[in-house]
């Protein structure tokens, strides 16, 4: 539900813009504030994949393409929001 695969395209060119605005030399970056930004937003990424799943729940059960995959059929509406909520604030 976290759709990995997109996210992790969003770190390399979150990460990039991030190493384009840094004013400093390379050797001398401090990783940790390029860290937080990639934690951060690969949580919030996450949890907005997460609750666009639980938005479009009742949707995506009716449809054709969708009836093996897991937010219809194998996970609660309310355990996709809580998880979805979670990942949100905690990257934020």
């Amino acid at each position: 539900m976290t759709k990995p695969e997109v996210n992790f395209l969003i770190g390399i060119t979150h990460g990039g813009r991030f190493l384009s605005g840094v004013a400093t030399a390379f050797s001398r970056l401090s990783w940790i504030p390029l860290l937080h930004t990639l934690l951060g937003t690969l949580l919030v990424a996450s949890g907005a994949a997460v609750l666009n799943h639980w938005m479009e729940y009742p949707f995506d059960a009716k449809m054709r393409r969708t009836p093996g995959a897991r937010s219809p059929r194998r996970i609660e509406p309310g355990t996709a929001l809580a998880f979805g909520s979670t990942l949100s604030v905690a990257g934020a």
